[in-house]
């Protein structure tokens, strides 16, 4: 299947390819009554789940993580202790800084965010923050793009958190994005803010900037493990 390339520095970003539409709807006519939760993916029993955005919203509840990648659902395995861990130093740093200066909202997947309605497209970022003057887009779910994104990088998405999920967020109009690599020690920040994204990468022994919280900057060891 062809994919459309946009390349940045050393990072490569993917657009929807129009294939994908065309074989949704040949995958469309594989509907079948069984419940969601038994069809999670094409390599566990054949069969592709196929969902809109208001059957997804309104189909069971879960606190696995989930997504809903142009109408197809994605449901990974429960993340680890270690990632969660990560996850946890994250927003709990985050959450001090944005709450202390009333810069807005922090959220914490799993928590649907919609970027497009349309086009099915549902993404549960790690954590997310929402500034003070866009918090209308905060419903049950976030409907739009959030200001900054963090996503803590595992072995089972890291390739699917580097490609097609970072340049959805940057098409999307997220003005941040963060992926936090564990095992590498290493925090990349995207700024989308501009017109050309810039790209800062820190290992543990340096500092932590962001452009869309002010005046925020860390030790990238108070985000790593």
């Amino acid at each position: 299947m062809r994919r459309n390339r946009i390349a940045i520095s050393s990072v490569s970003f993917f657009t929807e390819p129009s294939a994908v539409r065309c074989k949704r709807s040949a995958i469309g006519a594989r509907r079948t009554s069984a419940p969601a939760y038994l069809l999670i993916s094409a390599q566990d029993d054949g069969i592709v789940v196929v969902m809109t955005t208001d059957e997804y919203l309104h189909s069971y509840e879960t606190n696995r993580p989930r997504e809903l990648s142009y109408g197809l659902v994605r449901e990974p395995p429960a993340p680890f202790f270690s990632h969660q861990h990560v996850v946890l130093k994250v927003a709990r740093l985050l959450a001090d800084y944005v709450e202390a200066a009333g810069l807005g909202q922090i959220g914490v997947a799993p928590l649907d965010v919609v970027l497009d309605a349309d086009r099915s497209l549902i993404v549960q970022p790690d954590v997310l923050f929402v500034s003070t003057g866009r918090t209308s887009i905060i419903r049950n779910q976030v409907w739009g793009a959030p200001d900054l994104v963090v996503e803590v990088l595992s072995p089972g998405t890291e390739a699917h958190d580097r490609t097609e999920k970072l340049e959805w967020y940057r098409q999307y109009g997220v003005r941040e994005c963060w992926l936090v690599d564990p095992a590498a020690e290493q925090i990349t920040v995207f700024d989308f803010s501009g017109v050309t994204p810039e790209i800062r990468t820190t290992d543990r022994t340096g500092q932590v900037r962001s452009t869309v919280l002010a005046a925020f900057t860390r030790p990238a060891t108070s985000l790593l493990p």
